[in-house]
C-alpha cells in the first residue's frame, strides 16, 4: 500500500521565498515613499510657518516707521534699522502710541532686525531713544548694527529660524523697502525644500 505525503519540494520552496521577498521589497518601497511623502509635507509646513511669521512680523513693524529713519540699504545688507513710535516691548501696553501737547506722535525707539548666518536666525532687538522725540529720527542718529548685536541674550529675541536668506532695498518707489526673504530645511540628505518671499512695504509715515 502506497502512502501519500504532503510537501513542498525544493522548487516550490525556492519559488515561494522569491515571491514573499518581491512581495515585502514593494511593501517597504510603499512604506518608504509613504515616509518621505510625509516628511516633505511636514517640511514644507514647518518652513512656510517660519517664512509667514518672518513676513508679518517685519511688515507690521516696518509699516509703523518713516522711511527717513531707515538704515541705507543701497548694498542690499541683511539687516534694517529703523524707529518706531512703540514703547519699548517690556512695558505695558506698549503698542499704545502717545502724542505730546501739539498732538504730533512721540517716536520712542529703534527697532533691528537682522540675519545671524552662523545659525540661520532672524534676531529682533530694541533700543530706547534716549528721550522721545515729536519727529522721526533720521537714520544719521540711529545706533550701529553691532549695539544691538552686543545686547543680551534675553534683549535679542529669535523672530524666526531656518533663514537662509534676508535682504534689504529699496523699492520701486524711494519711499517703500523691498524685503526678500528665504527659509529653508533639509527634508533628506539629498532634499531640502525652500520658500523664497519678495515683499514690498510702504511704510505709513514717508518722511
Amino acid at each position: 500500500m502506497r502512502s501519500s505525503r504532503c510537501g513542498f519540494t525544493v522548487v516550490e520552496t525556492v519559488v515561494a521565498l522569491s515571491l514573499l521577498s518581491l512581495l515585502l521589497l514593494g511593501l517597504y518601497a510603499v512604506l518608504t515613499i509613504g515616509y518621505r511623502q510625509a516628511r516633505e509635507a511636514e517640511v514644507f509646513e514647518t518652513v512656510h510657518r517660519e517664512a509667514m511669521v518672518g513676513v508679518k512680523k517685519l511688515t507690521q513693524e516696518i509699516e509703523l516707521t518713516s522711511r527717513g529713519s531707515f538704515s541705507d540699504l543701497s548694498s542690499g545688507p541683511t539687516f534694517v534699522i529703523f524707529a518706531s513710535p512703540q514703547q519699548l516691548q517690556s512695558a505695558p501696553n506698549f503698542e499704545q502710541y502717545s502724542y505730546d501737547g501739539n498732538g504730533d506722535l512721540r517716536w520712542q525707539k529703534w527697532v533691528c532686525y537682522y540675519l545671524d548666518s552662523a545659525d540661520q536666525t532672524v534676531y529682533r532687538a530694541e533700543m530706547a531713544l534716549p528721550s522721545p522725540v515729536p519727529a522721526p529720527p533720521t537714520a544719521a542718529t540711529q545706533p550701529p548694527l553691532s549695539d544691538f548685536q552686543a545686547l543680551s541674550a534675553a534683549e535679542r529675541k529669535p523672530v524666526f529660524r531656518n533663514c537662509s536668506q534676508l535682504r534689504f532695498r529699496v523699492g520701486t518707489t524711494p519711499a517703500s523697502v523691498r524685503m526678500t526673504l528665504e527659509t529653508s530645511d533639509n527634508v533628506n540628505s539629498d532634499k531640502v525644500t525652500r520658500i523664497l518671499i519678495d515683499n514690498e512695504i510702504v511704510p505709513r509715515n514717508t518722511v
